[in-house]
């Protein structure tokens, strides 16, 4: 686990009022020089010296394995924030999980002096270097995703993954025994497997999450494999096609990255044994919702993807203007640091509420609206207000 403590989901949406206090300038429009006091009484002083946001201000997104569709949530919240700062938006990264070629990018990127940076590192080792040159240079960079906490990046927001992991373990354990109540398992315990991809470290964090759940809070479960999918449909339904084969009492099956899930899936239905095994998938990709809404897999544990980019750009953008300080800064006490890390948290999707997830936001606005409408109305109150008036 890391040593910073992760903002709850409370604190998280109270810092995301604070920014769009002091930033949101209304969807579309450019806001003027930040030379005043931000809007509110509690907000901190803008710098007189601040470079005001215009057109060619650039805020770039790297993410690893940009093929998949998990990225198209974080996107659309980098092009959201971005119309709404005046700013300009681009996301980029290699289409498949190449560390090497997304640290080529990232050099490729530095190189054009971008207003600040958020990287999904797929290796942390292979790209603190670049997150270091980068830094150097002046560029802010914050990971989202999956951290670097060893490099020199300001700060990480998104998914705090080991929660996840404890989450889908809790989610998985108590649909199988909600399943076989009052049964005995076959094999003395009932038998689980994880399927995931091996050495990434947010995936590992998973995997860590489900296995120190299991074995702390239901006895009664093992976790008898860890298979590695490659992050590959096919090879995922090859591998837990063979997990069914080997251990034919098996209860559930894990995914622990969007790919993971229709693996399983597949295999189970091959298998014949639909409603038979209980299947928790990762994250809220269309692929997994349909298998939600036919009973394949049970449920789903969804990022918040759309906001790791939508509030990653909102800080960077701060700094870049004078409205925050990087942690641990000691020259400008005046200001608010940047949180070092946000737990954006995740959601449980299942036939209850998937298609609230068949969106470019994957459900974040939409969740927003029915359980914060307070949050949106300071929102609201405060868009057309530009910073400095």
């Amino acid at each position: 686990m890391r040593k910073q403590p992760m903002l709850s989901a409370f604190t998280l949406l109270a810092l995301l009022a604070l920014v769009a206090v002091l930033m949101s300038t209304g969807c579309g429009q450019k806001p003027p020089p930040a030379t005043g006091p931000a809007s509110g009484a509690s907000g901190p002083a803008s710098s007189a010296s601040a470079p005001a946001a215009n057109a060619n201000e650039e805020y770039v997104m790297i993410g690893i394995s940009t093929g998949v569709e998990y990225w198209n949530a974080n996107k659309q919240g980098l092009m959201d924030v971005c119309q709404e700062l005046g700013v300009k938006g681009t996301f980029t990264g290699p289409q498949d999980q190449n560390p090497e070629q997304q640290a080529n990018i990232m050099d490729q990127i530095i190189a054009r002096k971008p207003a600040g940076i958020l990287i999904a590192p797929g290796n942390p080792k292979t790209l603190k270097p670049y997150i270091n040159k980068a830094v150097e240079a002046g560029i802010p960079v914050i990971c989202v995703d999956t951290d670097a906490p060893d490099s020199n990046r300001i700060a990480y927001f998104g998914t705090s993954n080991f929660e996840a992991g404890v989450t889908g373990a809790r989610i998985l354990c108590k649909s199988i025994l909600a399943l076989h109540k009052g049964q005995t398992p076959p094999s003395g315990k009932w038998q689980v497997a994880i399927s995931s991809r091996p050495g990434q470290w947010n995936l590992d964090e998973r995997v860590r999450g489900y296995k120190e759940t299991i074995a702390k809070e239901f006895p009664q479960v093992e976790v008898v494999q860890v298979v590695d999918d490659e992050t590959k449909y096919s090879v995922g339904e090859q591998k837990c096609s063979a997990v069914i084969a080997a251990h034919p009492d098996i209860a559930g099956f894990a995914g622990c990255n969007a790919a993971s899930g229709p693996g399983i899936a597949a295999a189970v239905t091959a298998a014949g044994k639909v409603g038979k095994i209980v299947v928790v998938a990762m994250d809220g990709d269309s692929a997994i919702l349909d298998k939600i809404e036919s009973g394949v897999i049970t449920s789903s544990v969804a990022q918040r993807q759309y906001y790791m980019t939508y509030i990653g750009v909102k800080y960077l953008y701060g700094l870049v203007h004078g409205d925050f300080r990087k942690p641990g800064d000691a020259t400008k006490p005046n200001l608010p640091e940047v949180p070092k890390i946000i737990d954006t948290g995740t959601v449980e999707v299942n036939k209850d509420n998937v298609k609230v997830f068949r969106t470019p936001s994957q459900g974040a606005k939409e969740d927003l609206a029915t359980k914060h409408p307070d949050w949106l109305k300071l929102l609201s109150d405060h868009a057309a207000k530009p910073a400095g008036k």
